[in-house]
């Protein structure tokens, strides 16, 4: 009988924890989207392997490009470190970002944009001007 109670108590837990993390992503996801219609939202977690100088320099050449102004307009546009334990949540854990750089771009719904590769902004920008 005991046996039985501490399955039960393992499997309710690991139930618990799952359906917590899952509205603790849905949570953040909330914080992290375009507060505005038509604004998109971009973020960039990075590590001290990557110099942050280069990639906000990379990042800015591409948003600031005559293609990507003309169909995208960020509302927000930050750059937070894969160490920092200081933000709100565990954002490098809840979204599985294990590369540095890592771009999220958010609309005022859902992410639309997970990538790597900043140049990667270039196809959304084509796809959002085409709607």
């Amino acid at each position: 009988m005991r046996k039985l109670l501490i399955i039960v108590f393992v499997v309710l837990t690991a139930v618990f924890t799952a359906g917590c993390s899952a509205d603790s992503k849905e949570t953040a996801m909330k914080e992290l989207l375009s507060e505005q219609q038509g604004t998109y939202s971009g973020y960039v977690f990075w590590n001290a392997e990557s110099d942050l100088n280069s990639l906000n320099k990379q990042l800015l050449g591409i948003v600031n490009s005559d293609e990507v102004m003309s169909s995208i307009r960020f509302s927000k546009l930050n750059f937070i470190s894969m160490e920092d334990t200081s933000q709100k949540y565990d954002y490098v854990k809840l979204f599985d970002i294990e590369k540095s750089p890592t771009l999220l771009i958010f609309d005022t719904e859902k992410m639309i944009l997970e990538t790597n590769n900043f140049e990667d902004i270039y196809p959304l920008a084509n796809e959002v001007n085409l709607k």
